[in-house]
């Protein structure tokens, strides 16, 4: 459609305007949702959600993708605040109080669970990760990785013991498994054995909750204020670059068209080129309609949610209640979606759908 802007001078200048995605079905789940990703697999999607209120609504829910309907619920003990994982058929949840289930994605039936020794921090909000037949969990002492199969541990972290649990998901590039603890440092170690690979305890890594993106053999992710780029199993830090922004978010970077597209706690999402991580936009949203970045002050521009690629244009939710489609090579802004409530989970786009999930636990699929 065509929008036409009269300014006071008289001047007149009418231009196209792409047509936002329609709703094609909401389905409220009984449980809010929080930094869960969405997950979709053989025309389903699979969610999980809290609740804050003696945790009795807590699930992991798997919806058709086209209708929208709830085809089972599982119910797990307390709230599912991170990713869940799924390889081979079974889904991976871990619950606040480190207890993970292997569910079988056919009816939802608990196919193994157990629960992760806890020695430091008595809470678990970050996300479970599954590669090469292990799963991984936990966080500093408590860190593992459990056989996918048969929820016995294959190795438990023996290096860091202080390390506090944030909102991040583990990530495994070149057959290391990066890890996290906020106030700390970032920590790597080898995904078959646990041997300790490398850490980093500078000012960024310290004050770095976001999921890394793997590319390659290397890592890319935020630290506080920085982007930076690092070797696998090196950790040999291949480029970094300082901004004036705060990269305190969940928000895993996304790397697509020569770009890495990544949100920012105080300054809407950010677009570096990936040669040299030097900017190349950045986009500002609404002011976020609640806090969740730590140490976020007032009207900051939050952008929790992870960007996802739609042909040339990056998909994203926010704090302030919208999702955004923008271009990927300037940042212009194609169109956006009021949701009301905010976006923290990763947009997922499949075929010409867009699914994403709100803070109130509304499961959404649009029409691109």
């Amino acid at each position: 459609y065509s929008v036409e802007a009269l300014f006071g001078d008289g001047e007149k200048i009418i231009g196209r305007q792409a047509q936002e995605p329609g709703l094609k079905w909401m389905t409220t789940l009984p449980c809010k949702t929080y930094f869960t990703d969405p997950i979709i697999a053989d025309g389903h999607i699979f969610v999980a959600g809290m609740d804050n209120e003696n945790g009795r609504d807590c699930a992991v829910l798997s919806l058709d993708a086209l209708t929208g309907q709830i085809e089972w619920s599982c119910p797990v003990k307390n709230s599912v605040k991170g990713d869940l994982a799924l390889m081979d058929g079974i889904l991976y949840a871990g619950d606040v109080d480190y207890n993970i289930y292997a569910i079988n994605v056919a009816d939802g039936s608990v196919i193994w669970s157990r629960r992760i020794d806890v020695t430091f921090y008595p809470t678990f909000t970050e996300g479970v990760h599954a590669a090469d037949g292990l799963v991984f969990m936990g966080c500093a002492s408590s860190l593992c990785a459990l056989d996918a199969k048969t929820g016995e541990v294959v190795w438990k972290n023996s290096h860091n013991h202080s390390a506090i649990t944030n909102v991040n998901t583990n990530r495994t590039a070149a057959g290391a498994l990066l890890t996290n603890g906020y106030w700390v440092g970032r920590y790597c170690y080898d995904a078959a054995t646990g041997e300790f690979l490398w850490e980093k305890k500078d000012y960024d890594n310290r004050y770095s909750t976001c999921t890394p993106a793997v590319l390659d053999t290397t890592f890319v992710y935020t630290g506080y204020s920085a982007i930076m780029q690092v070797g696998a199993r090196s950790g040999k830090e291949l480029k970094k670059q300082p901004y004036d922004y705060i990269f305190n978010t969940r928000s895993e970077p996304l790397v697509a068209g020569g770009k890495v597209f990544v949100g920012t706690s105080d300054n809407g999402l950010l677009a570096v080129n990936l040669e040299d991580l030097s900017q190349a936009w950045n986009f500002l949203c609404e002011p976020a309609i609640i806090y969740t970045s730590p140490y976020t002050k007032n009207r900051e521009k939050t952008v929790e949610s992870s960007p996802a690629a739609y042909g040339d244009n990056v998909i994203f939710g926010a704090n302030d209640g919208f999702v955004y489609c923008l271009r990927q090579d300037n940042g212009r802004f194609v169109w956006r979606i009021k949701v009301g409530l905010p976006v923290l989970c990763k947009p997922l786009v499949s075929g010409d759908s867009l699914y994403f999930t709100d803070f109130a636990g509304n499961v959404y699929c649009y029409g691109l």
